[in-house]
């Protein structure tokens, strides 16, 4: 079951140990928008890492990657997800497809525990800002992945 909470994304609680901070990225390497704004704001310097890594990334859609490097790294695992194809808002940009398989690989992830115990997923309400994204069909998209593997997710409102 996904437990819905009041707060900032930006901030999750990591009072019971490490979580892995999930949100979603474009295919074209843009940030400083939506949920990225805040995560720049917390952890300058993040859109340049995302910035050089999606460079380098084939098929983009449906790729995670990890940034571990943020000032607090030991309690917060900031995952990028691609699963939105390019900028702006005269259409709708998630890829639910590509959404599918980047929960699909952060549900292994998050099982393995980098290592350790599972670690619980945080989010904000991905894929519905700026992505424009219908909530209902993400959320189901992450019961099938996330919760069905036994994942704790929190989303933050």
């Amino acid at each position: 079951m996904i437990r819905y909470v009041f707060g900032d994304a930006a901030y999750p609680d990591v009072s019971s140990g490490p979580v892995m901070l999930a949100h979603v990225c474009n295919d074209v390497g843009k940030w400083g928008a939506g949920f990225t704004k805040a995560v720049e704001k917390r952890w300058p310097g993040s859109g340049e890492r995302w910035k050089r890594v999606v460079e380098i990334l084939d098929d983009r859609l449906g790729q995670i990657c990890f940034d571990s490097t943020p000032a607090d790294a030991d309690h917060i695992v900031l995952v990028n997800m691609v699963a939105q194809h390019g900028v702006g808002t005269s259409q709708i940009r998630i890829s639910y497809p590509a959404l599918h398989k980047c929960l699909k690989m952060l549900s292994e992830v998050a099982k393995e525990g980098m290592g350790g115990p599972m670690i619980p997923v945080h989010m904000p309400r991905i894929g519905c800002g700026l992505a424009g994204g219908r909530w209902e069909v993400v959320e189901s998209i992450i019961q099938e992945t996330l919760i069905r593997a036994g994942v704790e997710v929190v989303v933050y409102d």
